[in-house]
């Protein structure tokens, strides 16, 4: 494997364990809102996560395409719900 695959993916790796971390984190969220809603969204994010985190592990375009594309579409949607969410509850 080349070198600079090599260094993109361990950062990569890296990073994937703040996505986890911030994964973890958002089950309180759920707790606070009790929502089946964020429950799912919380649900799907883990999955997209793991599978983010094998596809870099084996360098899987596919799998690396999912896990981007739901973590932009969708987490990226419901940061800017919970945005609007909380600036038009003041």
């Amino acid at each position: 494997m080349p070198e600079n695959i090599r260094s993109s993916r361990n950062i990569a790796l890296t990073i994937t364990w703040i996505e986890i971390i911030c994964c973890a984190l958002s089950v309180p969220f759920f707790a606070l809102r009790k929502s089946v809603l964020i429950a799912m969204i919380v649900f799907f994010a883990c999955i997209a996560t793991w599978r983010g985190f094998i596809a870099k592990t084996t360098l899987n375009y596919m799998g690396l395409l999912f896990h981007a594309s739901y973590t932009i579409a969708v987490i990226g949607a419901f940061e800017i719900y919970v945005f609007l969410d909380y600036i038009l509850k003041l």
